[in-house]
């Protein structure tokens, strides 16, 4: 063998065993060097593309990968990882040519099926995805990961029971997998018979099966916590960027007293987009934990003196419960992004209001129940929503009542509610809007339902996805009336709604998923859309059919009305929140300092 050749055979092999010790950074150095002769092959380039990836760094990527297929245009491994790579970096169009590249050379390749059908599923082809999710957990059944991409996939089609019968398969093959378990709890809200005790036993066994050891941190005098004029508050998220949790968190971070609090953000996020430019600017400390462990992360926090440790997911995709079941703070609470218990000891309170969890729903907590005064949410209306419109029941001569919810909300029960509803209206259409119904299969399977129950097609009209925001919420201007789901309630779709000048019918329900819609009524000043029964639902709906001067009265005043209302008072919102925070750490102060 010639002296460069044994060289470079030489570097490869230390290059793959630094990428198995995990040292990555030395890695990359070696493969780089190796990767700068001319003569440098298609494994080489291979190699340092798969470093950069597993560093993060998918730009530097792909660049290595393509110079791969150009090497070797059959190397169907470096088609996938070039394939994640696209992805991650924004690029799904792109990903999906490499993945169907891939997979031609891999059928039956589970990772790669199952990235496949993630990508599918961003691009709102879900009965595509299905198909390949199925076969990823055939390919492989003890893998957890198709199950989790998969039980995704059928609930944002609104296949409900069969998500959650993909997921407790996973669980049967794979108890041991957080995530799924996760997917699994938040998937059960919206089944029509939910329990809430059933469902804390449920977020129970979640705990006993994943919290594992708690840490060992201790919060000593050393991190100077008396002698601090602030209150170090952290707030860890997936969420801060485009997406419903930070239109009811941005109003408490922009307004949060900086001399009174030194706020911390540990952020997950994967794509950073103009609202987490914007939430950063709030935060007196910014950290990207993405890349982070959670036993690293956890440390980090414990490093960082934090007092009062905010959980904002839940049970959620991309939640970091596991940082909590560590301890890292020595008092920790969960609010706003997961309708329920985390299930959690480790958590000492669950922030809500007296509508959503009124009294008596303590026994249904892990976590100490701690009410603010109004609601528990303060929502910041989009800044490029365009105006108000004149309710179209005055041009069309008949009332559109509308739904833009999750389609898994809206299951059998709903369906047969809003079906009598326009048996009761015979003139009133009903229109649905959600990425879900993009694809043609799904909307016929929907436009079923309502036939089984009597319901032209032409009363029905279903639309998938807006190009925009300002498109989405444009939409709000061919509905009169939106029609809350249960009993799981819109929380953003009902405050755009509102904002949009759209009134909201909601049904008081018997869990916190159920009673949201009262909870943001009533901070809106609007309980007269609140209804205590599904009878009272279906008869008010259709009554309000019948009056169109009063539905373009309703139109011209109830964004100004919300605007108005305390779910829109930011200052206020962030101050009752402040003395909640004193009053919690004056009572951990009290107990364990005194």
């Amino acid at each position: 063998m010639p002296k460069q050749d044994h060289l470079t055979q030489t570097r490869k092999k230390k290059v793959k065993a630094l990428f198995r010790a995990g040292r990555l950074e030395e890695a990359r150095q070696v493969c780089a060097k190796l990767c700068e002769r001319r003569n440098a092959d298609a494994e080489a380039w291979s190699l340092l593309g798969r470093i950069y990836s597993r560093l993060g760094r998918e730009a530097d990527a792909i660049p290595c990968l393509y110079r791969v297929l150009e090497l070797d245009p059959g190397d169907a491994a470096s088609c996938g990882m070039l394939a994640d790579a696209l992805f991650k970096q924004g690029d799904p169009v792109q990903a999906l040519v490499y993945y169907d590249r891939a997979v031609k050379g891999r059928p039956d390749d589970p990772k790669l099926l199952t990235n496949y059908g993630a990508v599918l599923m961003g691009l709102n082809r879900p009965s595509e995805a299905e198909a390949l999710l199925y076969t990823a957990t055939r390919a492989e059944p003890k893998l957890p990961q198709p199950y989790i991409n998969l039980g995704g996939c059928l609930n944002a089609q609104g296949k409900t029971r069969e998500a959650i019968a993909c997921y407790r398969q996973g669980l049967e093959l794979a108890d041991d997998d957080a995530v799924l378990e996760s997917n699994y709890l938040l998937t059960r809200h919206y089944l029509p018979e939910q329990e809430p005790a059933e469902s804390l036993s449920e977020h129970r066994n979640w705990m006993r099966r994943h919290a594992g050891n708690r840490g060992e941190f201790r919060w000593p005098d050393e991190n100077g916590r008396e002698r601090r004029d602030k209150l170090r508050i952290g707030y860890v998220s997936p969420d801060f960027r485009t997406h419903s949790v930070a239109y009811f968190l941005g109003p408490l971070l922009a307004n949060h007293d900086k001399d009174g609090f030194e706020i911390y953000c540990y952020s997950d996020v994967v794509q950073p987009d103009p609202v987490t430019v914007r939430m950063r600017g709030y935060a007196s400390h910014w950290r990207d934990t993405g890349s982070s462990g959670d036993a690293e992360l956890a440390r980090h926090i414990h490093r960082d003196g934090i007092d009062i440790l905010v959980d904002l997911a839940g049970h959620t995709v991309g939640n970091r419960l596991k940082v909590f079941t560590q301890k890292p703070a020595p008092v920790q609470v969960t609010w706003l992004g997961y309708p329920d218990t985390t299930g959690l000891d480790m958590i000492d309170y669950r922030i809500t209001d007296s509508i959503a969890d009124p009294a008596g729903f303590e026994a249904f907590y892990a976590e100490k129940l701690i009410r603010l005064p109004d609601c528990f949410l303060c929502y910041e209306p989009p800044r490029d929503a365009p105006e108000v419109v004149s309710a179209p029941a005055g041009k069309n001569g008949f009332v559109t009542f509308g739904s833009f919810n999750n389609l898994a909300k809206i299951n059998d029960r709903v369906i047969e509610s809003w079906s009598e509803i326009l048996h009761r209206a015979p003139t009133a259409r009903l229109l649905v809007k959600n990425p879900g119904l993009t694809e043609a299969v799904v909307r016929d399977r929907y436009f079923d339902k309502f036939a089984s129950h009597g319901i032209d097609r032409e009363r029905i009209d279903l639309k998938g996805l807006s190009t925009s925001t300002r498109e989405h919420l444009a939409e709000y201007g061919n509905i009169d009336i939106a029609l809350d789901t249960f009993p799981y309630n819109g929380t953003t779709t009902t405050c755009e709604a509102l904002w949009m000048g759209v009134p909201v019918l909601s049904v008081r329900g018997n869990t916190h998923a159920g009673l949201v819609g009262a909870s943001l009524l009533s901070a809106a000043d609007m309980p007269e859309w609140i209804t205590g029964t599904r009878d009272d639902y279906i008869a008010r709906a259709a009554a309000f059919a019948t009056d169109i001067g009063s539905i373009d009265r309703q139109r011209s005043t109830t964004r100004g009305k919300l605007a108005r209302s305390v779910l829109c008072d930011g200052d206020k919102f962030a101050l009752k929140f402040e003395r909640l925070y004193q009053d919690i750490w004056k009572k951990y102060i009290e107990k364990h300092h005194t």
